[in-house]
């Protein structure tokens, strides 16, 4: 067998597995996408519509803002799936790292990320720790590894045959 073929072979083990631990921030990105469809346009206040802030208000436009931000973090989940795919683990963190910030923005905008409000969710809170540790390690799973007889810095060796 030649080494490239084993290179080959080994490298595509390791990007399976990168692809599977991608598909976990990736539904995770989904379901809160799906959290601010749902919330942002068909729940919105339920019936606490008192009409004090834009939490207890129907129509307030902050709701469209908050499905935005869940859709930002679903094409975000998207990015990073398709970065570990083709292989560019520095795109993929920045894509993860900027759906954890959009993510945290709309539950700090939706009021949500208080202690109180974390501590009576441990297994939401576990969830999204997990996904996260598995985005990242998918991310240096994907890291293409060097083909032997290569330089790191990018020079070909000569090759003189005689």
């Amino acid at each position: 067998m030649l080494w490239h073929s084993k290179y080959e072979m080994a490298r595509r083990g390791t990007q399976g597995l990168a692809l599977l631990l991608a598909t976990f921030p990736l539904v995770l990105s989904a379901l809160v996408a799906l959290t601010g469809f749902v919330w942002g346009l068909g729940l919105q206040c339920d019936e606490n519509c008192t009409g004090e802030d834009w939490q207890h208000t129907a129509g307030a436009p902050q709701w469209t803002g908050l499905t935005m931000l869940g859709f930002v973090v679903f094409g975000c989940g998207i990015a990073m799936f398709v970065f570990v795919y083709r292989s560019r683990p520095w795109h993929a963190l920045v894509a993860l790292a900027l759906g954890v910030v959009m993510t945290l923005s709309a539950l700090a905008f939706r009021g949500s990320l208080s202690v109180g409000h974390l501590d009576r969710h441990p297994m939401g809170v576990a969830f999204v720790a997990g996904s996260l540790c598995v985005g990242v390690l998918a991310s240096f799973l994907c890291a293409p590894a060097e083909k032997p007889g290569s330089d790191p810095r990018g020079v070909r060796p000569q090759r003189f045959d005689t």
